[in-house]
């Protein structure tokens, strides 16, 4: 766990530390501290508690442990400058970040049952829904539906200031 932990020189500075001034304690929990502070002097210098940053508590499901490897190989390129390999596997990390993507959410479409694929799939750029419903009618003409949305996007702040007795506004003069 500790590359450069030795043992051995734990045990001498174990030895060498006076914990005789722990008995000349009146209480327990004095005691206690005192030699929980001695102790820990000497692991701390011999292994140090290490602070790493964590971006992300909880990762993705679909974070695999081949991308998670291919990430540590790329930084390490990086950071030893080596663009050649860092290229080549900053690259290998998209293609695999996006195979598990598609991946992950194939199965998560093929467990739930509940989605069809046909309703995940975009629409084709030349299918525009030729029909509105508004306020109980039926418009088929396109002015007439793009009239609709234009009344309805342009008053949707009225509306909304004069139902909502808690919001009160001024109009800009």
């Amino acid at each position: 766990m500790f590359q450069n932990f030795n043992e051995n020189n734990v045990l001498e500075d174990l030895n060498k530390t006076n914990f005789d001034q722990i008995q000349q304690k009146s209480d327990i929990q004095s005691a206690t501290d005192m030699w929980y502070k001695l102790f820990l002097s000497v692991i701390n210098r011999h292994a140090p508690v290490k602070v790493k940053k964590i971006k992300h508590i909880h990762q993705p499901d679909r974070l695999t442990d081949e991308v998670k490897d291919a990430q540590k190989k790329r930084n390490y390129y990086q950071s030893k400058r080596d663009w050649k390999n860092f290229r080549y596997w900053r690259n290998k990390c998209t293609k695999l970040i996006e195979k598990s993507k598609q991946s992950y959410f194939k199965q998560a479409i093929e467990n739930n049952k509940k989605p069809k694929v046909k309703d995940l799939k975009p629409k084709a750029q030349n299918e525009i829904t030729s029909t509105m419903n508004f306020d109980n009618k039926e418009y088929d003409n396109m002015h007439d539906i793009v009239n609709h949305f234009n009344t309805h996007f342009t008053t949707i702040g009225d509306k909304y200031v004069t139902n909502n007795t808690q919001f009160q506004a001024n109009k800009i003069k």
